[in-house]
């Protein structure tokens, strides 16, 4: 589970703009999208159509975030399962935010 506290410095590092800090809003949105990808990774879809239909439900602030879409379900489904909590993402905004 420890890895899964990496995932904000997966994200600052995927995206340059986000290298300098994320706000908060930032973070939040990161780990709506990281607890959709693990609900829909526990359903058992497949990691492309995962990354198709998050990137296709992205609009307006939150599409910025497509193109680390792709990155996140990767590191997502490399996880063990039993790692993916239904608290997953809030802990992951969390850590994004500092706290």
């Amino acid at each position: 589970m420890t890895r899964l506290a990496l995932i904000p410095l997966l994200f600052a590092c995927a995206v340059p703009a986000y290298a300098q800090q994320m706000s908060d809003a930032d973070c939040d949105q990161m780990g709506v999208i990281l607890q959709e990808v693990a609900d829909l990774r526990k359903t058992g879809a497949e990691a492309e159509a995962v990354i198709l239909q998050i990137q296709g439900d992205l609009d307006g602030d939150a599409a910025e975030f497509a193109p680390v879409v792709p990155d996140l379900v990767t590191f997502i489904y490399a996880q063990p399962e039993d790692g993916l909590t239904d608290d997953l993402g809030a802990r992951n905004a969390a850590a994004c935010k500092g706290g």
